[in-house]
Parts: structure tokens; C-alpha cells; sequence
């Protein structure tokens, strides 16, 4: 399963962040100004909110979420996403566990379809985590993969730097990480943000 989510990851970063790099015909001054712009890469802040709707599970779970993301190069950022749960997590895989917590890569490819409307595409995968309400108990700790379609909306401008944006996107969580079916899908999602730009 991570093996070929690190293939699909990894031929999306070939193509959208060294696929624009400079070639041998670029002249000096290109070249020479390359470093310097990859010295400060915009950061993007955001917070938001997701709900997850698992099939064969009890209810939804609703988690609250901070993320920070660098941009690799003009149509796509590579961020960490920290998430909790605002409620116990009642999964027949991770019975009495409390509010669980994930720790997120994902990567973000966009495309610009207006001045102030980018659709995009995510991909994302990182770990769960939560403790056992019985002490006896081992912890739970499972993998998870997103795969989601959103938006990029721009919104006012802080000042001439920075800008405000909000993320609406929405996506399912593939079964076969969790021994299912290959095509399967263990849950959709769907969550929003709202975050800063800081070139």
C-alpha cells in the first residue's frame, strides 16, 4: 500500500515540481536567480474543520484541523496536516478509543482557472492515532490515504503580500489500505478551510 502510494506521490512531484525546473537552454540569469527563489518559498496557514463518514461504522467523525504548506513551485505545495477528533472514535477496528489524532502529508496540485478560483487536486497519507480508554489496552495507531478534489478561492488581501484564501474539498479514503478490496472506499469526506498566504 505505501509502496504505491509513494509511486503515484512521487511521479505527481516528477512531473509538477521538476517538470518546470530549468533546462539546458535556459539563460544565466535564469539559472542564476533559481536558488534564490527556492530559498523562501511561500507559506500557506490554515485551519479548518473535516467529517469523515465511515461505511460499516457508527456515525461520523468530525475533526478539527491545522495545516502549514510550502509552495514547490507555482501549481503545487507540499504541507503536514495535524488533526483531533472532537469525539470518541467508535470504530469496530479501534473500539474504546478516545479522541484520535493524525499526523498528515499531503500534497496539493492546482490549476488556475480564473484570477480567484484554482481548482485542485489532493493527495494525502500519514498515520492515526489514539489511546485506549482501557489502560490494559494497546494503543491504535492505523494508516490513511486521501484522495480529493477541492478548490483554491482567494479572498481579500491582508496587504500586498498577503492574502487570505478558504478550501472547500471533498474526497474518499481508499479500502484497500485497510485489507479491503482494491477499488473499494472505507469512507468519504469532506471538509473546508481558511487559511493565510505568506509569500
Amino acid at each position: 500500500m505505501w509502496t504505491l502510494f509513494c509511486v503515484v506521490a512521487g511521479s505527481w512531484l516528477n512531473d509538477s515540481a521538476f517538470g518546470v525546473g530549468p533546462s539546458d537552454s535556459d539563460s544565466d540569469s535564469d539559472l542564476a536567480s533559481a536558488p534564490e527563489s527556492l530559498e523562501r518559498p511561500p507559506v500557506y496557514w490554515s485551519v479548518g474543520a473535516s467529517s469523515i463518514v465511515p461505511f460499516d461504522e457508527l456515525g461520523a467523525w468530525t475533526t478539527i484541523d491545522g495545516v502549514i504548506a510550502a509552495q514547490i513551485n507555482p501549481a503545487a505545495r507540499l504541507g503536514l496536516r495535524f488533526s483531533r477528533a472532537l469525539d470518541d472514535v467508535n470504530s469496530m477496528k479501534a473500539s474504546d478509543t478516545g479522541r484520535a489524532w493524525a499526523a498528515i502529508l499531503e500534497l496539493r496540485k492546482r490549476w488556475d482557472l480564473s484570477t480567484r478560483v484554482h481548482p485542485q487536486v489532493i493527495v494525502a497519507g500519514g498515520f492515526v492515532a489514539g489511546e485506549r480508554e482501557d489502560g490494559d489496552l494497546s494503543n491504535v495507531v492505523m494508516p490513511i490515504v486521501q484522495l480529493g478534489l477541492g478548490f483554491h478561492l482567494r479572498l481579500l488581501a491582508l496587504n500586498e503580500r498577503s492574502q487570505f484564501f478558504l478550501e472547500p474539498e471533498l474526497g474518499i479514503i481508499p479500502g484497500v489500505i485497510y485489507d479491503r478490496e482494491p477499488l473499494s472506499i472505507a469512507a468519504p469526506y469532506s471538509g473546508i478551510r481558511l487559511g493565510l498566504w505568506v509569500p
